[in-house]
């Protein structure tokens, strides 16, 4: 599971796709899907080359397909692409930085299992809706440059999101963020998992002269653990790979926190993978003791 920030204030551009035009639903994950027509590789490049045309840092490329290959298992294409800007992300996570958990933005290109090609995504709203937060200019800009890069039109009737920052599994240590992360990233290198990311968003924040309390995000995982996850709904490639969010609340206390994997299933409505979800929460929980402790 190639297991990923930063994201946004944006300019729009009109979409160049050669498709016959998107349908869109609303999946009951609160991801917006669209239905693409086309050649896979066609689909995606048009989707990343709407990304850089509107000036976005494409932070990372995730093929889980190819990771699946690459450990002798089969997954119909499934394609992540990571891409943000600083400066409207800093702002939501001034309102509440749990939400770093969720950034960057992510766009999911992939075959469902009727052999079409969709593309999926949280739109801000969704985002937001997660933690309560109240940035309307960004999420409004979110919305908007999702639904032009992605090719498709407005959701008339999306599904309301309610919010799922309670369930983030979250614990508390003396440590800095930076010690903490250290920590967890050392312990990942040994124990031979990738890291496709670590985000600080503090230091990007400072790089676009905004303030933010120290958060940091790292990303990681497996490639033979998420396919198994994949193969029973590939859309839940857009939250992999697993994510690990360190950041210094107001009381300047570290706080760890990160979604458990029965918690991702759930939202997928994945129900056949009881063993790899206890085995993923397991290895979560050792990853925090061993950094805490």
């Amino acid at each position: 599971m190639l297991f990923l920030l930063m994201i946004c204030t944006l300019g729009f551009i009109a979409c160049n796709d050669n498709d016959d035009g998107p349908l869109i639903s609303l999946d009951d994950s609160g991801l917006v899907i669209k239905e693409r027509t086309g050649n896979f590789e066609d689909i995606y490049t048009s989707v990343r080359t709407a990304i850089t045309d509107r000036g976005f840092t494409v932070v990372a490329e995730i093929d889980h397909s190819a990771a699946a290959d690459g450990v002798g298992l089969l997954l119909r294409p499934t394609r992540v692409i990571i891409f943000g800007n600083p400066q409207g992300g800093t702002q939501l996570m001034q309102d509440d930085q749990r939400i770093g958990i969720d950034l960057p933005l992510k766009m999911l290109v992939y075959e469902n299992q009727d052999g079409d090609f969709n593309i999926a995504y949280y739109d801000g709203s969704t985002l937001t809706d997660r933690y309560d937060v109240e940035v309307d200019m960004v999420r409004d800009n979110i919305d908007t440059a999702l639904d032009a890069i992605s090719g498709g039109e407005n959701i008339k009737n999306p599904r309301l999101v309610t919010d799922t920052f309670d369930d983030l599994i979250v614990r508390q240590t003396p440590k800095s963020v930076s010690e903490v992360v250290d920590s967890i990233q050392g312990f990942l290198m040994a124990n031979d998992f990738n890291i496709p990311a670590l985000v600080k968003h503090d230091e990007a924040a400072t790089n676009v002269g905004l303030t933010l309390r120290p958060t940091q995000v790292i990303i990681f995982g497996k490639p033979e653990v998420g396919t198994l996850l994949m193969q029973s709904n590939n859309k839940i490639g857009i939250d992999l790979p697993l994510k690990i969010l360190a950041w210094e609340n107001e009381e300047g206390i570290t706080n760890v926190g990160y979604y458990g994997a029965d918690f991702l299933a759930d939202r997928h409505d994945i129900n056949d993978q009881d063993e790899v979800i206890d085995n993923i929460n397991m290895t979560l929980e050792n990853i925090l003791n061993n950094a805490l402790n």
